[in-house]
């Protein structure tokens, strides 16, 4: 297979492309109000899409694991920082957001509420959208380990286990820590799935035979599985560890990712799109305050125009979030950088950093 450029950084065009689709589509789900037939397609795949691109450049940039070995520790610690610092810095600042609005509405202090969420950033639960990170330092975090020094039977054993875990606590994740490290679980299985999605496409690189996998037809047929799939399930999500029957989950989300893979490395160069890839560290890490205080000037200056007109009023909603998206990631990756894990003398790019 041929990995193709786009630009002088060497990033790699169609994880862009997909990791921007599914920061979008993220926008998109966070602007849909009450349960839809879009919303349980696009929760089936769009946060498992990081993970699973997590994966595929592990497997790009160390197919073996070898290359890992006598340095894990320091890739690891600056993986640490990179994720780590956005998580604390906009945990906070949605905390902060939320005490503001508190005082302004009733003119009041909740200190108990307060140190309870003070609590769910100790212990890696996060605010809102942000649960993910912590969540993708440790999936990593355990592929890392297990990719560098153990045989993939082992790894493929591991990817079994956090299956059976999945069953074991669908929809009855346990709060704190340990419900972080389950959670995590998940993530560590997609991340594998993109790992094995490197595999084969280099197996129909090699094999001629196999080319008519890689048609767009093929990347269509296996979209509209996955949604099919998905629809079949019923709602499904990471963040609320809700996954109806598993294996419907993680084989509708895979067919899902393996179209889109498809289609997005045939895709022309789109540079919107890989933009928003590039960079959303950043769309995660304000897109919650932005809803909200949209939302807020909605009701009160708009008379809730948006809620009132129904999927369109969602969409003109989501449009407008890519627009205010879109000046913010400009400031804040030129001024705000290290605010978004951009560490010192790193290049300025979220995925370099691998954190989606």
């Amino acid at each position: 297979m041929k990995i193709r450029f786009y630009d002088p950084s060497g990033r790699i065009e169609f994880l862009d492309v997909m990791k921007g689709i599914g920061i979008l589509l993220l926008l998109l789900s966070h602007s849909i109000s009450g349960d839809s037939l879009i919303k349980t397609w696009i929760f089936s795949f769009h946060m498992p899409l990081f993970f699973w691109c997590t994966g595929y450049l592990i497997a790009i940039k160390n197919p073996s694991g070898k290359e890992l070995q006598g340095k894990l520790g320091r890739i690891l610690a600056k993986k640490a920082l990179a994720i780590l610092v956005p998580y604390v810095v906009f945990s906070f600042l949605i905390i902060l957001y939320q005490v503001l609005l508190q005082l302004l509405h009733s003119h009041t202090f909740d200190l108990a509420a307060f140190i309870d969420k003070l609590m769910r950033i100790i212990q890696l639960m996060g605010m809102e959208s942000l649960w993910f990170l912590p969540c993708l330092l440790l999936a990593e975090l355990l592929f890392f380990v297990l990719h560098a020094y153990f045989p993939r039977l082992v790894l493929g054993a591991a990817c079994l286990a956090c299956v059976v875990l999945n069953f074991v606590f669908n929809n009855t994740l346990p709060t704190g820590i340990l419900g972080v490290l389950i959670r995590s679980t998940t993530g560590f299985v997609f991340v594998c799935f993109g790992y094995l999605s490197y595999i084969l496409s280099k197996m129909q690189a090699r094999n001629k035979k196999l080319t008519i996998f890689s048609s767009p037809w093929t990347s269509l047929l296996l979209m509209i599985l996955g949604a099919i799939i998905s629809l079949i399930n019923g709602f499904a999500a990471i963040g609320s560890y809700d996954f109806g029957f598993v294996p419907f989950f993680y084989i509708s989300a895979f067919l899902t990712l393996e179209g889109l893979c498809g289609l997005c490395k045939m895709a022309p160069k789109l540079q919107i799109i890989p933009f928003f890839g590039k960079n959303s560290i950043v769309v995660l890490c304000t897109n919650n305050i932005i809803i909200e205080i949209l939302r807020l000037l909605d009701s009160k200056l708009g008379g809730n125009f948006f809620l009132f007109h129904g999927m369109v009023g969602t969409f003109l909603f989501a449009i407008l979030l890519a627009l205010i998206e879109f000046p913010i990631i400009v400031i804040g990756m030129k001024y705000f950088k290290y605010f978004f894990g951009v560490l010192p003398k790193e290049r300025n790019t979220f995925s370099e950093s691998e954190k989606t």
